[in-house]
């Protein structure tokens, strides 16, 4: 009896180790509406949180455990040490692809925006000659569209968690005629919840859309997540999953 009982054991034992599912981590930086705090400050929320939690987690077959947000170059130092497998909702930048593993297929396609005052001539861009001489401020360490790409055009950088305040306070102190944001969708969501939403004039960029991936880690768990993650992300990226929830999160 006791014999068939061990059996028993190393059988279940087996069984478990056999069918265990593997868990991504996935880490997060602070960016509306796609990767945010709870309120609590005790979850990670946003669009890419539902995406891999009801989504490309299940299709991977994988359990997903969320991470952050934390300030972008402390996710990137994680994911460059192994201490999270992907993150999402990153540009191509030739850093960033000499350190990690970028998906196949990007999560979506992006439009580029300036943002400038109402009391702006400036009504809508067409052509780069519309921006010679403007003074601009952005994100650092951030993709920066082609169009603006000139050197009569100025760019300051701002840094930190607050830093789409700090945009705003630059342009509504006269410091700058416009400031930039490469997300449409995550600028109307913070206009949107500062009351905002119709306090500027939002001029999309006449620039090629801009394509945000999933970025895995240079290691081994990390370079088999990526390999599940391609196997399942085109349909989703044909069948607007992400852009979807990005909608939702919006309107």
């Amino acid at each position: 009896m006791k014999s068939k009982q061990i059996v028993l054991l190393i059988t279940l034992l087996f069984s478990q180790i056999l069918f265990a599912r593997d868990t991504v981590r996935v880490g997060t930086f602070m960016l509306a509406p796609f990767m945010m705090g709870s309120d609590n400050g005790k979850q990670t929320t946003g669009v890419g949180a539902d995406f891999w939690m009801k989504f490309a987690g299940p299709q991977m077959n994988v359990d997903v455990e969320m991470f952050g947000p934390f300030p972008i170059k402390r996710a990137l130092k994680l994911l460059e040490d192994g201490s999270i497998d992907v993150i999402p909702n990153m540009t191509k930048i030739p850093e960033r692809e000499e350190k990690f593993l970028f998906s196949e297929v990007p999560l979506s396609e992006i439009t580029p925006c300036i943002v400038v005052r109402k009391d702006n001539s400036l009504k809508k861009v067409t052509k780069q000659e519309d921006l010679y001489n403007f003074k601009m401020v952005h994100l650092d360490a951030t993709y920066i569209p082609v169009i603006l790409r000139h050197p009569t055009i100025k760019i300051e950088f701002l840094t930190g968690d607050s830093y789409f305040q700090g945009l705003i306070d630059m342009l509504e102190a006269d410091r700058v005629d416009a400031f930039i944001h490469i997300n449409y969708f995550s600028l109307k969501y913070e206009l949107m919840i500062r009351g905002k939403k119709d306090a500027y004039r939002i001029l999309e960029l006449p620039d090629e859309k801009i394509r945000v991936y999933c970025v895995f880690s240079k290691t081994e768990r990390g370079r088999k997540f990526c390999d599940m993650f391609n196997s399942v992300n085109a349909s989703l990226f044909n069948a607007h999953v992400y852009d979807s929830l990005a909608e939702e999160m919006v309107e």
